[in-house]
């Protein structure tokens, strides 16, 4: 049975509380008990208030064999429980539905809403109809299997009230407007509540606000300040523009704005900020907001260079108006860059002449290394049967030591070379770099059975002989460092936003990933030079070829199954 819907108050249709509510918390439940009571000692008809936990917040009129039986027994109050829920999944705003619960009485229930969420509900309960002739065997098998007292409980059975049905419809009816009087005071108080401290926390917030740009404008060493374009004046400029040019804010704004800054700078001004502006009224976004250097006059008849960040802004027809501006003293930056520039210089003047020594030094220690070798061979075949075990070894390690000392002069003239690369870039087939190394290293390849799978290379503007080094030394790195199995190398590449990410991958020894970042540095070895040849600049090498590409390089790889070098390079037209 049903009573008709109420309509809510349209103010409220649109309210939704922030969080979940709970009853409880803002249901005056005290003053509804009181006057609930009051209620039941005129009518005789009890009331419950419940929240959606099970909570009894308002109670009067309640039966003997609810309070002292039913709700005081573990198992009967699973039953109460039950029958709590289900008012609770099947009910809607401003109807009631009557409930005959397993413990075999009659319950009726109304909801309470706070706008759409069901917060509790309304009872009227513990009741009989008085057309209804309560079954006697049922309540006395409830009283032995729930261990009641059977006389006891027959008698509070006897004390359930016996309710005409339209006497009940009647008060239900009263009990539905007032759930709805409930709801509606419950979600106007609580939208009420949630206005008034959603307008404190925004005046608050706009406070914190106001007194944070105050207390930045007023201690920043940036000068702030707004430009009205009509007028040609400064209609707020911040305090730290005393400290800047050595005028109060009144007198900058007393002036016209051209007399702030130098001629050269006007002159700018005017050509560049009328196209600026038209641009932004036309649609370009990227015009609202400029950085540009400035030079500008100060009290004294200094020069002062500055940095302004200045921002359009329009009125309500999107016309722009004025300019807000944040200006900053750069002198100290423009010493720097000259003081950087200087030492720049200096160090690329120093650069070259370490380069061109490190060269010549190189160069020249090729020939004593090639006497040292030669001559300690021709000693041994001339003193061959002189020669005893120890000094046959002693010249073997001169020999090796030398041959070293070969590989890694070779090397630092390769990185030297390398560093000082001017060589032009040119458009360049990198499948045919591969085919030469390949030819280069047949020896190497063929001996050590190497296996290649190369995918189509790209044809890319570079320099040839820092391209070719670079798959040199890593084709050798793959063949040196092989596994068990014969060597097995991979290369491709892939093309994206102008850039081509190469990938070259072995099936080698690996790499333990602690020393990703060490192997490119120079003369870095992971291996004892008895386990592998090398000076260990060549990865250093490939760096350096890849960073005077404008590219990087990376690896990934793990011990016992492979390496994978990844290595990009900016595709320049």
């Amino acid at each position: 049975m049903t009573d008709k819907k109420r309509t809510h108050s349209p103010d409220l249709e649109s309210f939704e509380p922030k969080e979940q509510i709970e009853l409880k918390d803002i249901l005056d439940y005290k003053a509804i008990q009181s006057l609930m009571d009051d209620f039941y000692s005129l009518t005789h008809f009890g009331i419950g208030v419940i929240d959606l936990k099970g909570n009894i917040l308002v109670g009067t009129g309640w039966q003997d064999i609810c309070i002292n039986f039913h709700r005081a027994n573990l198992l009967t109050v699973k039953n109460c429980i039950e029958s709590d829920l289900y008012f609770s999944q099947n009910i809607k705003r401003g109807e009631y539905v009557e409930y005959h619960c397993k413990n075999n009485l009659r319950d009726i229930v109304t909801p309470i809403f706070v706008s759409n969420q069901h917060v509790g509900n309304l009872f009227l309960g513990q009741f009989l109809y008085d057309d209804e002739v309560p079954e006697l065997k049922i309540f006395e098998e409830q009283a032995e299997i729930y261990h009641f007292d059977k006389n006891e409980y027959l008698s509070a059975l006897s004390r359930v009230p016996r309710w005409d049905r339209e006497k009940v419809k009647t008060v239900m009816s009263f009990y539905s407007k007032l759930a709805q009087i409930i709801s509606n005071l419950l979600t106007s108080n609580l939208a009420l509540k949630q206005t008034i401290e959603e307008k404190k926390s925004v005046i608050d917030q706009l406070k914190v606000a106001s007194d944070r740009y105050k207390l930045i404008s007023d201690n920043t060493g940036d000068v702030i300040w707004i430009l009205d374009l009509n007028k040609g004046k400064f209609t707020y400029v911040s305090p730290s523009v005393e400290k800047l040019r050595g005028y109060s804010p009144e007198e900058v704004m007393q002036m016209d704005f051209s007399e702030s800054v130098t001629t050269e700078s006007l002159a700018f001004i005017k050509d560049k900020l009328p196209i600026r502006i038209s641009e932004f009224e036309n649609g370009n976004g990227s015009a609202r907001i400029v950085t540009t250097e400035v030079d500008q006059k100060c009290k004294d008849g200094s020069i002062v260079p500055t940095e302004v960040v200045t921002t359009l802004i329009t009125d309500e027809s999107e016309k722009v108006v004025e300019i807000l501006g944040v200006t900053r003293n750069i002198s100290e930056r423009k010493k720097a860059d000259e003081i950087r520039d200087k030492l720049i210089n200096e160090l690329n003047r120093s650069n070259k002449e370490l380069e061109q020594f490190a060269y010549v030094a190189s160069h020249d220690l090729q020939e004593p290394l090639r006497m040292i070798s030669t001559y300690t061979k021709h000693l041994e075949i001339e003193l061959k049967d002189a020669l005893n075990d120890r000094t046959v070894k002693y010249m073997e390690i001169i020999i090796e030591a030398a041959k070293r000392m070969h590989y890694l002069i070779h090397d630092l003239l390769s990185l030297s070379r390398i560093s000082n690369a001017k060589d032009p870039f040119v458009v360049t087939d990198l499948n045919k770099v591969i085919e030469d190394i390949q030819q280069d290293q047949y020896f190497a390849i063929a001996e050590s059975k190497t296996e290649f799978h190369v995918e189509a290379l790209p044809l890319l503007k570079v320099d040839p002989f820092q391209i070719k080094l670079l798959f040199q030394n890593l084709i050798s790195n793959a063949i040196k460092f092989k596994g068990k199995n014969a060597p097995v190398i991979c290369i491709d590449a892939y093309h994206s936003d102008n850039t081509w990410t190469f990938k070259f991958k072995d099936n080698g020894i690996g790499i333990d990933p602690e020393y990703f970042d060490k192997i490119f540095i120079i003369f870095q070895r992971l291996h004892e030079r008895g386990q592998y040849a090398g000076t260990g600049i060549g990865l250093s090498i490939c760096k350096k070829i890849i960073e005077n590409h404008g590219g990087r390089i990376w690896v990934e790889s793990e011990i016992g199954k492979g390496t994978t070098f990844y290595f990009t390079i900016p595709d320049i037209q």
